[in-house]
């Protein structure tokens, strides 16, 4: 199942953990690139802008070592390459359609089915290009949970592939083609960027050519843009075409992305 040549090699087990970008992030300096963090259950699992990610026994809850020969200021953009990654596995394995919503989610049927988390460490180089010393990329798929997993406050936005699929997924299954998926697109990233990525993540966006709302979730007043989502650019930017202003690029930083009803 597993044909990488360094991701997942070692996969460290836990049956129940805090949380997996944790432990791979005290692993980081004695475990190479490609250790992987695996967990049957997080108590404490992070999703992005400092919120809880529910992670109840059946899912899939991994970490993993990065250390990517590129600049620091680039390691965001590796959340939309294991968003590519986890989405790609998911269409190979089943007939969902899965999608990729910016910057760092994945959708089937509009319902989010896995978060990434993306936590880097820096070191201090040259004022203006700090250096990059490895990425903890933190995976958390809704594998086989069932409705009953799920907080009632969670069950319109969110679901498990058993859920979609209407059975469970083979999960060991599932992490292998994860990762396979995930080293093949490192090696795109690494070489080329997302300009390398760009036409397959183009068939992958969620709301491509819809109209969507960008709030700033730390803003006080919660400001607002909305527009016609047009794709992300070569920088990891999300294009909003704004009426009377055209394209306007967005980083993402506390902003999230939502479909206009």
């Amino acid at each position: 199942m597993l044909t990488t040549s360094y991701l997942g090699r070692p996969i460290i087990y836990k049956p129940v953990t805090g949380s997996t970008n944790d432990d791979a992030r005290l692993l980081a300096g004695q475990e190479p690139a490609g250790t992987v963090v695996l967990a049957e259950v997080q108590t404490g699992g992070k999703g992005r802008l400092g919120r809880r990610w529910e992670s109840p026994a059946g899912g899939v809850f991994i970490s993993v070592v990065l250390r990517p020969e590129i600049p620091a200021e680039r390691a965001p953009l590796l959340a939309i390459v294991a968003g590519y990654a986890v989405a790609s596995a998911i269409r190979a394995l089943t007939s969902l359609d899965t999608r990729v919503k910016w910057p760092n989610d994945v959708l089937v049927a509009g319902k989010k089915v896995c978060g990434i988390l993306c936590e880097a460490a820096i070191e201090p180089g040259t004022p203006c290009a700090p250096n990059l010393r490895y990425v903890i990329c933190g995976i958390g798929i809704n594998a086989n949970q069932t409705d009953s997993d799920f907080p009632p406050s969670l069950r319109e936005t969110a679901s498990s592939i058993r859920i979609l699929m209407g059975g469970p997924i083979d999960r060991n299954l599932l992490i292998a083609t994860v990762l396979n998926e995930m080293e093949v697109a490192l090696g795109r990233f690494n070489d080329e960027g997302l300009a390398g990525m760009r036409d397959d993540l183009a068939g992958l966006w969620a709301f491509l050519d819809r109209d969507v709302c960008l709030q700033n979730r730390s803003s006080k007043d919660s400001a607002k843009v909305t527009g016609r989502f047009r794709g992300v650019d070569d920088t990891g930017r999300a294009l909003i075409e704004i009426p009377g202003e055209g394209v306007v690029p967005f980083s993402a930083g506390d902003l999230s992305l939502r479909p206009l009803l």
